[in-house]
């Protein structure tokens, strides 16, 4: 802020992680931006992957790549023998959907108001935890609208719901079947090439 750069949430960025300053990009913890996948809606993420990879954007970006950052929010945390696994934005969700298995492992899905599918979320005692969450990641990426009915059903594969979305127009309907965080961030200056954090 005393630097003269817009401020809100962390420090305002547009979705190549540029700042309000031509040239001065920012990425990280401290960044706040428009996500695509979101409908523009903006968010500041504090874990070790989103840093890395906007990381990536920014230098990208600096070297006139002119791409905007894409990556869906992931995180996971061991909690003794079970995983938890997040991603998406859970508070875009205005319906969620259970999916429970007989071997214990929980998942939840989160839906927006025009069905896209936003959140999701696995815990349980199973590698398969984090395959099936990361699925899920790649579904929200497509803009899927996976019916309740089918995310609900643990006969249902996650594969082949992303195979539907994916084969299929942008936020097509399917049709029934019947990280432990360790924040890091830094703003960075392509003129100086260097980054502090």
């Amino acid at each position: 802020q005393a630097a003269g750069l817009e401020v809100g949430n962390g420090i305002v960025v547009d979705e190549r992680l540029e700042t309000s300053e031509t040239d001065i990009f920012a990425a990280g913890d401290v960044a706040c931006f428009p996500h695509p996948a979101f409908a523009g809606h903006r968010i500041r993420v504090e874990s070790w992957r989103n840093a890395a990879e906007q990381a990536v954007t920014a230098a990208r970006n600096m070297l006139g790549a002119d791409e905007p950052h894409r990556p869906i929010p992931w995180f996971w945390s061991d909690q003794y023998d079970h995983s938890l696994q997040v991603t998406g934005l859970a508070p875009l969700a205005t319906r969620l959907v259970w999916r429970h298995r007989d071997d214990g492992v929980r998942y939840c899905f989160g839906l927006d108001g025009a069905g896209r599918l936003v959140f999701a979320s696995g815990f349980g005692a199973t590698a398969e935890v984090a395959r099936e969450v990361r699925l899920a990641e790649r579904l929200i990426a497509a803009g899927a609208r996976p019916s309740p009915a089918e995310l609900a059903d643990p006969a249902v594969p996650l594969r082949s719901l992303l195979a539907a979305a994916t084969s299929s127009p942008a936020g097509a309907t399917s049709s029934p079947a019947g990280s432990t965080s360790s924040p890091t961030g830094a703003a960075t200056s392509s003129s100086a090439g260097a980054a502090t954090g």
